[in-house]
């Protein structure tokens, strides 16, 4: 019985999208007492944890539900693999360190505190923003290469190439 589930999973590596949204869904019910606040121009904005998870869940079953449309398409399940890999490695960079820039401090704020911190987010959402587009660059890569292959065989298969309606007197 494991060696089934564990082939379903190297075969179908989008499954384990699958399974970060449900630990990042039951982690929201355990940091609920966390919050995080960042600054926008002038603007402070605090946001629960927990609703910056359920996002987080909601975008890993999202990205679940397009691998389940696509996935006969995909050219490669090493892109694929890669792709996976790196969403779960930004959302964990993301919740990790961001818990670890938010403790709590003591009761006096220099503005030197301020400037660290927020250079510090600065860098942990350029971080993650940057694994995330080049992530989502090779999912396109993966599809539109798929895609190419897929309809050059058909091509091939067929013995013939079919001319468009247009083109036919």
């Amino acid at each position: 019985m494991k060696s089934s589930s564990r082939n379903r999973v190297l075969e179908k590596p989008h499954i384990l999208l699958l399974i970060a949204a449900n630990l990042v869904f039951i982690l929201s019910f355990i940091l609920t007492d966390d919050f995080v606040d960042f600054q926008i121009h002038d603007t402070m904005f605090v946001v629960s944890m927990s609703h910056i998870l359920w996002t987080m869940c909601a975008l890993l079953l999202l990205e679940w539900f397009i691998y389940i449309l696509v996935d006969r398409l995909l050219l490669s399940k090493y892109l694929t693999w890669l792709h996976v890999i790196a969403i779960i490695l930004a959302f964990m960079i993301f919740l990790i360190v961001y818990l670890q820039v938010n403790k709590p401090i003591g009761e006096v704020v220099t503005w030197d505190y301020i400037q660290a911190k927020t250079i510090k987010e600065e860098t942990i959402l350029l971080v993650t923003v940057a694994l995330l587009t080049i992530s989502h660059l090779l999912f396109a890569f993966n599809l539109i290469a798929g895609l190419v292959r897929r309809r050059r065989w058909r091509r091939t298969t067929a013995g013939f190439v079919q001319w468009p309606s247009e083109y036919i007197l």
